[in-house]
């Protein structure tokens, strides 16, 4: 019995002293407070050009016009949803709200429901974004003419005639926006015309933020 105790109080020794390594080899790291405030101060912004600073905003401004139109796309865009009752044929218009349909005969369900008419645009809110095109607008050119002006552009060759391009494409989204005003100041604007209108001054703006990224990576040669 003797022996048959000590057998087993060296069976559990052995166990317990084989744990111990594999705690000891997952230690708990305790991250020290000063070491990571030198790193959160040591992170600063790298210098930058004026160039580069005016083509940063220059990509700002131009998202914040895509926004603009984003929005009158919207506003132009919206429609009643006009549904049919499967137990009769009575229309009506869906709730706006709704986030999802019956799951009973989803394929009736569905090919009952239709976009109807198109909502008049409301004169306050084609005006809020078309100012804010305005002034977005008059910010853009006011930085074209600050990089037309700008030493790292007269140098380089390339950057120039993109300053070229970039001109010429102002131009372009200029007269595009004189006629979306003009689609938008009238009694009865025309949805789908508004629609059409917004769209080509998007691929004006993308164009315009393209030529401006050609120049981001000229400033570099």
């Amino acid at each position: 019995m003797k022996k048959k105790a000590l057998l087993c109080g060296l069976v559990l020794t052995g166990l317990v002293s084989g744990a111990a390594p594999s705690e000891a080899q997952s230690p708990v790291v305790v991250s020290s407070p000063a070491a990571t405030g030198s790193a959160t101060s040591a992170a600063k912004p790298l210098p930058e050009s004026d160039l580069k600073t005016e083509l940063r905003n220059l990509h700002e401004d131009l998202r914040r016009m895509e926004g603009a139109l984003h929005d009158l796309d919207r506003e132009a865009g919206r429609r009643q949803v006009v549904a049919n009752s499967l137990l009769n044929n009575d229309a009506y218009i869906a709730d706006p709200w709704e986030t999802c349909m019956p799951c009973a005969l989803p394929s009736l369900i569905q090919d009952s429901t239709t976009l109807g008419a198109y909502l008049k645009p409301r004169a306050a809110f084609l005006n809020q974004s078309l100012s804010s095109l305005d002034s977005l607008s008059s910010a853009v050119h006011d930085l074209a003419g600050r990089l037309a002006r700008d030493p790292d552009i007269s140098s380089n060759v390339k950057a120039k005639v993109d300053l070229d391009v970039l001109s010429d494409a102002l131009k372009d989204f200029d007269g595009k926006l004189v006629a979306l005003k003009a689609l938008c100041n009238v009694e009865a604007p025309n949805n789908a015309q508004i629609l059409m209108a917004v769209g080509t001054l998007k691929d004006s703006v993308k164009g315009i933020d393209t030529v401006g990224g050609r120049i981001w990576k000229a400033e570099k040669k």
